[in-house]
């Protein structure tokens, strides 16, 4: 995979899904976390990482990012996000950044997903219009 891109939709006010593509490194996510929360939030995020490898993610990293996000989850009060892999490794990234919120009492509600419309679905949203 080459560089990384990312992309951002906002819809109906309430949701944000950020797709990243291609090799994401730590940089790439604490950049994105910081650009959401300097804006307002929406209050349900779905980070879709089908696309992208995490190989150059550490889970030291993970705790660091997720140590950031602590910080400003009072901007986000009653959030939600969920994270869509593809990749069993990213999966597994998923799962432990998503422990590591729940083991720290976060405001904020993570869950990782193998698949886009089951993040839709536990978010409460209708699922990806799949003739498209």
């Amino acid at each position: 995979m080459g560089e990384s891109r990312g992309h951002t939709t906002r819809l109906c006010g309430t949701l944000t899904i950020h797709r990243l593509e291609g090799q994401i490194d730590y940089q790439n996510l604490r950049d994105f976390v910081e650009a959401f929360f300097a804006e307002e939030p929406s209050r349900d995020l779905i980070w879709d990482l089908r696309d992208a490898s995490l190989d150059k993610v550490h889970a030291h990293e993970l705790e660091e990012l997720a140590e950031r996000v602590l910080e400003l989850a009072a901007a986000r009060p009653g959030g939600r996000t969920a994270t869509v892999f593809t990749a069993d490794a990213g999966y597994g990234l998923g799962r432990l950044y998503e422990t590591h919120h729940e083991l720290r009492d976060s405001p904020i509600e993570y869950r990782a997903f193998r698949s886009m419309n089951d993040a839709l679905a536990w978010l409460g949203y209708p699922p990806e219009d799949s003739s498209a």
